[in-house]
C-alpha cells in the first residue's frame, strides 16, 4: 500500500471517529461507482450527508483540495447512490480537511461545502 493510501486512510478514520462523536451515523465508506468513490456517507438529523475527506500533511484550504471536475464526481456519485438504494432524503455535502502535523490532527468541517444542481 503506498504513502498516499495509507495517509488518505488514516484521515477517513479520523474523519469518521470525529463525525461518530458529533452525532452522526456512518452508513459507508468508500462506495464504488464505476472508477468513483464516495468516501464517507453518513446521516445526521435524517439528512443523507455525503463527505469528502481530504488529508494533507500541510496547511491548506478547501479551495485547494476540491476542484469543479471532484464537485461534478461528487454529485454525480451521490445520484449513483441515491437512486441505487432507493432513497429520499435531505442531502447534503460536506467536506472534512484533515492536516497531519508531527502526529497531530487538525480537523476542519465545512458544512454543505458543495452545491448540487439537482
Amino acid at each position: 500500500m503506498s504513502d498516499k493510501i495509507k495517509t488518505g486512510r488514516t484521515g477517513e478514520d479520523i474523519a469518521c471517529n470525529y463525525l461518530e462523536k458529533h452525532g452522526y451515523k456512518i452508513i459507508d465508506r468508500n462506495w464504488r461507482f464505476a472508477s468513483k468513490e464516495l468516501d464517507i456517507v453518513a446521516t445526521k438529523n435524517n439528512i443523507l450527508i455525503f463527505v469528502e475527506v481530504k488529508t494533507r500533511n500541510y496547511s491548506s484550504s478547501i479551495e485547494d483540495c476540491i476542484s469543479d471536475k471532484k464537485n461534478n464526481h461528487l454529485i454525480n456519485g451521490a445520484n449513483h447512490y441515491i437512486n441505487q438504494k432507493n432513497i429520499e432524503s435531505e442531502v447534503r455535502f460536506d467536506v472534512i480537511l484533515v492536516i497531519l502535523n508531527n502526529n497531530k490532527a487538525e480537523i476542519r468541517h465545512y458544512k454543505e461545502a458543495i452545491t448540487p444542481n439537482f
